[in-house]
């Protein structure tokens, strides 16, 4: 599979959110909000359709409805223009 570099904003983006991962794990902190919001711009920079992207998640057992429900959001916000860099 190719590995796909976003543009710059995209770029930005991951490494903002991955920063904040970071801190949140030194401190011992919840980051899943901020990691599904990485998987689903990896999602939408591959170019899955809601259905593939659908298909790949399920093929993680152990991922909560909760969590598979919020990058699907998460897809739906960056396909429409919405998402926000924000937890």
């Amino acid at each position: 599979m190719p590995i796909k570099i976003g543009d710059n904003k995209t770029q930005k983006i991951i490494a903002t959110l991955t920063s904040k991962i970071i801190e949140l794990k030194k401190d011992k902190l919840d980051s899943l909000i901020l990691e599904n919001k990485i998987d689903a711009l990896i999602f939408s920079l591959y170019d899955l359709t809601e259905s593939e992207m659908m298909q790949v998640l399920e093929a993680f057992k152990d991922l909560s409805i909760k969590d598979r429900n919020q990058i699907k959001n998460e897809y739906w916000n960056i396909t429409n223009n919405k998402f926000q860099l924000e937890a």
